[in-house]
């Protein structure tokens, strides 16, 4: 899903990236290319939330992928003024959780609507109760991204169809990109570099 900006932030996103990633600046900083990253992850983070809420409506429960504990909380901050905080399960650092109908129904787990978890662990802990998988793009190599998809397809899960939703936008949407062409995460940084006109 292609997360839109709004105006201010296209403005000032254009600022930021050279013409080959649809912007205006021939010379690229650093810093330039980290803030059009924090436009991007704003916008992302508004889909994001929208599309939790409307597998929410839909009856699904959603497991997000925050990419720290920092963001973590934002998501949780934004949701828990629409979804009741009970309804909501963060994992924590050195947590983990085996959350599937059977425990559920056995009383062992609460019903949680909403698992928002950070990037890292990526293993440990089962969402399978959860059908609908939503992230944002972060800088993670395959065998991570394979993993965290991982946490509700698992043998406990019964539902027919699991739902996988990627947020991106900007810069991010080319990082997607890459990542769809190469295997490794140094390959992608690699060509990002390039392109940017930057060292990797």
């Amino acid at each position: 899903i292609v997360a839109p900006m709004n105006t201010r932030e296209t403005i000032n996103y254009n600022k930021l990236v050279p013409p080959n990633l649809g912007g205006d600046n021939t010379h690229p900083s650093s810093k330039d290319i980290r803030d059009a990253f924090d436009i991007c992850y704003d916008a992302c983070d508004r889909e994001m939330v929208n599309t939790t809420l409307d597998f929410i409506a839909q009856g699904h429960r959603v497991m997000i992928v925050a990419r720290n504990i920092k963001h973590q909380n934002k998501l949780h901050s934004t949701l828990v003024t629409k979804v009741k905080s009970k309804d909501i399960f963060l994992l924590q650092k050195n947590a983990s959780i085996y959350l599937d109908d059977e425990t559920v129904e056995n009383g062992e787990q609460p019903d949680y609507k909403i698992a928002i978890v950070p990037v890292r662990p990526a293993e440990g802990y089962t969402l399978s109760r959860m059908d609908c998988f939503v992230s944002s793009v972060y800088f993670t190599n395959e065998a991570t991204r394979e993993q965290l998809e991982r946490r509700i397809n698992r043998t406990s899960q019964n539902a027919d169809i699991i739902h996988y939703r990627y947020i991106h936008t900007g810069i991010l949407s080319y990082v997607y990109k890459r990542y769809n062409e190469a295997n490794s995460l140094s390959s992608v940084l690699s060509s990002l570099a390039k392109d940017i006109n930057m060292d990797a």
